[in-house]
């Protein structure tokens, strides 16, 4: 098996070419890579790399990451790695999840990527604690039909009222497009839990998804779940 340092490097070697993409480098690798390129040519020792994606948020990062790395003469050892956002120590297994999801979407030009396959990513980096599924086509019926079982059993007391009356008032399902995304997104909560426990469900209706947002998604659910 690689190690994590080793894995780390494939990720920045195979990102290179793709740096003309709106898709930069994930902030995490970015701030291990600027402790890198602090070592060269300097005595062993520890360095330290700090990195957001600033630069895809029009100035405000979502997403901000310090590492501490060894320098050991031509190798170094990963010390520590901080989610700055979240306040909290990245584990070397969440560091293996990110690049690998990472790695995934690199085999894809651009900004975005197919929903279906954004799905299987999430599913593969968040597993086993969380699940990520598509709510299909076949299973809305289903899933508009428990949420409004919801709605009548009081379930849904802290869900914007724009949201349950949408809920309520949904009737044809060619419409399922033009429902809210907030509205979507209950009805799949709702019918995650049928199918079971901490489960996402994913009712994008697009047939893209930003790749920032599968980022995101995985960066915050993995620090929840650590």
């Amino acid at each position: 098996m690689q190690s994590t340092e080793e894995i780390v490097l494939e990720y920045l070697k195979r990102i290179q070419p793709k740096l003309a993409d709106p898709f930069l480098p994930h902030p995490i690798v970015k701030a291990m890579a600027l402790a890198l390129e602090s070592s060269k040519g300097r005595k062993d020792g520890n360095y330290m790399g700090m990195s957001g994606d600033a630069d895809m948020h029009k100035g405000v990062p979502h997403l901000m990451y310090g590492v501490v790395i060894e320098k050991r003469g031509d190798s170094f050892k990963i010390l520590e790695m901080n989610d700055i956002m979240n306040n909290m120590i990245i584990s070397s297994d969440t560091l293996r999840r990110i690049v690998d999801a990472e790695m995934e979407m690199l085999n894809f030009t651009g900004d975005s990527m197919p929903v279906d396959i954004a799905v299987r990513i999430l599913d593969v980096a968040l597993s086993p604690k969380t699940r990520v599924v598509k709510l299909d086509e076949k299973d809305r019926e289903a899933a508009i039909k428990l949420a409004k079982q919801s709605v009548d059993q009081g379930k849904l007391l802290d869900v914007p009222p724009e949201v349950v009356r949408e809920i309520k008032t949904f009737r044809n399902l060619s419409d399922w497009n033009n429902l809210s995304s907030e509205t979507r997104s209950t009805i799949g909560s709702i019918w995650g839990t049928r199918i079971g426990p901490n489960t996402m469900v994913v009712t994008h209706v697009e047939e893209a998804v930003s790749k920032i947002r599968i980022r995101e998604i995985i960066a915050l659910t993995l620090a929840k779940l650590q």
